[in-house]
């Protein structure tokens, strides 16, 4: 692979370039690390495209205070252990939604914006015509994660009475946040979307995996209670795809997951990046490097 085939891109940039311009009427937010004031001042503004806002901080804050009426419903779900501690409170009116878990952590990175699929200057139609954008992204929301760290990101659009592969997937994201919530929670934004893809969308499902000789976008969140290995051999089976695992993390003792997940995909290949620390040294365990070394290839990225 060439670096030149992947797409990089600020991840601010991107989400501006998905919105482009339209009025958002509605939006949801999952972290688990959460920086209020770094979402307010940096993130926020991507909402209103059409607005210009000052650098200092309390003027900045006061102009989105009185800009954030244009929008009807806006909500973060955080993990409650997980509040960055080193920044500044939230100052701004949107629903703030602590999510506690009895196991494990609320890890989702997604944003939900559902706009108003015209431009101005188009002209007006009755009733308007709305577009729900998707983003699936490995970025919490602080500094790190949209400005410093390198991230992966997915922007997917579902328009107004066109169908959606994933439709179903993300009904079932959206029931199992709010599940997450406190029943006393505000969660008026994720019913306002939930209402689009309910109301707005068809209900014919997708069967085709690909069109055009490429496959489908799918969201995996756990439902049914499934696992990932589970879930990609129902879809992928006898596909002889190659695997590729990227991630930063690697439990301490063995090859974890890894052996069920070449189980269910059955690759030709392989290959498993290789984290380093900054002067080249391997970052895992040298019992977790031997593991994985049995079963696949550590690789760079290019």
């Amino acid at each position: 692979m060439s670096s030149a085939t992947i797409p990089m891109q600020v991840l601010s940039r991107q989400l501006g370039d998905a919105i482009a311009g339209r009025r958002v009427r509605a939006g949801v937010f999952t972290t688990y690390t959460f920086d209020p004031a770094f979402f307010e001042l940096q993130v926020l503004p991507l909402l209103f495209p059409d607005s210009s806002f000052s650098q200092p901080d309390k003027v900045r804050r006061a102009q989105l205070d009185d800009a954030l009426r244009a929008i009807e419903h806006l909500a973060v779900y955080y993990d409650r252990q997980a509040l960055a501690q080193d920044g500044e409170p939230a100052q701004l009116d949107y629903r703030r939604i602590d999510v506690g878990r009895r196991t494990g952590c609320f890890h989702p990175k997604v944003v939900l914006l559902l706009v108003d699929d015209h431009h101005e200057g188009d002209e007006p139609v009755e009733p308007v015509r709305q577009a729900l954008i998707v983003g699936l992204l490995s970025a919490n929301l602080t500094r790190a994660g949209w400005w410093e760290n390198l991230e992966c990101a997915h922007l997917d659009e579902i328009k107004d009475d066109e169908p959606c592969a994933f439709r179903p997937d993300l009904l079932a994201m959206i029931l199992l946040i709010r599940k997450s919530a406190h029943e006393d929670d505000d969660q008026r934004a994720l019913d306002r979307i939930h209402e689009f893809l309910r109301t707005r969308t068809p209900t014919d499902r997708v069967t085709r995996r690909k069109s055009r000789g490429t496959y489908h976008t799918r969201i995996f969140c756990g439902q049914q209670q499934q696992d990932l290995a589970e879930w990609l051999g129902e879809r992928l089976r006898d596909k002889r795809l190659n695997l590729e695992v990227i991630s930063p993390f690697f439990d301490g003792d063995g090859a974890g997951p890894l052996p069920a997940l070449q189980d269910a995909v059955r690759p030709r290949e392989t290959r498993v990046f290789l984290p380093t620390e900054p002067d080249g040294a391997a970052e895992v365990s040298k019992r977790t490097y031997a593991a994985i070394a049995e079963v696949a290839t550590w690789a760079r990225l290019p």
